[in-house]
């Protein structure tokens, strides 16, 4: 419904048909909820997809770029390296993330550049297929180890976001 109030419109819309929440598990340190919005074919994310570009990545001061490139982290739509050391359980996240393929067009994530265009491929290619490749290669981690670890991330990313260039 459309409703005037002299110079501002406001328009009410139902988004409960359109906006799906998902639960991404398998990385319980980030406890991944993504929003699914079908009427827009948007996915967003926080952690689970990063999309720094090379070129960008070239511009942050020498920290984060040394941290950026040593974990791989350029790729379009990925998960940096150091997630092979945080995820819990590869098996469900690789199910969980493989099930969003198809179903949207764009990304936006809370770690770099919004994709427009080819997300969901990308998203394959960068999240999906990193998530596999864990699930082949490592066991389910302990919670001593991801809490050690993820402890180590987080003071990682927290000197490289305070050292980044505003």
């Amino acid at each position: 419904s459309t409703q005037s109030t002299g110079t501002i419109v406001t328009e009410t819309i139902d988004i409960a048909q359109d906006v799906e929440l998902r639960f991404i598990p398998g990385c319980d340190v980030f406890s991944e909820v993504i929003l699914l919005d079908r009427r827009t074919r948007t996915l967003v994310v926080c952690d689970v997809a990063f999309n720094f570009a090379p070129d960008t990545v070239a511009t942050f001061p020498w920290f984060p770029r040394l941290y950026f490139y040593l974990t791989n982290a350029t790729r379009p739509c990925c998960l940096s390296t150091t997630f092979k050391l945080l995820i819990d359980d590869p098996k469900s996240m690789s199910v969980s993330v493989s099930s969003l393929l198809g179903e949207f067009d764009s990304l936006i994530m809370a770690h770099g550049d919004v994709v427009l265009s080819d997300a969901s491929e990308l998203f394959e290619a960068g999240t999906v297929d990193f998530v596999d490749q864990v699930k082949k290669t490592q066991p389910r981690r302990t919670l001593k180890w991801i809490v050690g670890v993820s402890t180590l991330a987080v003071a990682i990313g927290t000197v490289a976001f305070v050292t980044r260039k505003k």
